[in-house]
């Protein structure tokens, strides 16, 4: 990318990404996961994962993630695409089009500290949400 935009090698990355408004490929790991999360939330998408609504009213967060048994099972779509999801301001997640949420997400991406996590080699990708489980 540095090449593409012409830019020195001492370029910080996390700005660079920023500046163009491009994800990593690991922030478009999270922002499809959070688009396919919101397509199953509002029955948009042909899927078997139906996530479920968490109906205590005192409840922080709105989705339920399955029990994970084992390392595997932290990483499948129906533990992380929940934590993903209630991860994000409830204004964020109580969007219904499915383009405007799109747009947000990556807006919200783009504007938190995620990117500095995503370019530093000893962060485990999955475990930046790994703070909203149980």
């Amino acid at each position: 990318m540095r090449i593409t935009f012409n830019k020195s090698r001492m370029t910080n990355r996390a700005e660079m990404f920023q500046s163009h408004n491009i994800l990593p490929i690991r922030g478009i790991c999270i922002w499809k996961t959070l688009k396919f999360v919101h397509a199953a939330l509002h029955q948009t998408t042909h899927t078997s994962f139906q996530p479920q609504i968490n109906d205590n009213p005192r409840a922080k967060f709105s989705l339920v993630p399955t029990k994970a048994t084992n390392n595997y099972g932290e990483k499948l779509v129906s533990r992380l695409g929940p934590n993903m999801f209630n991860s994000m301001p409830e204004n964020i997640r109580n969007i219904e089009a499915p383009k405007k949420f799109s747009k947000e997400v990556k807006k919200f991406i783009l504007s938190n500290g995620y990117l500095n996590n995503f370019f530093t080699s000893n962060v485990n990708f999955f475990s930046l949400f790994k703070k909203y489980s149980d």
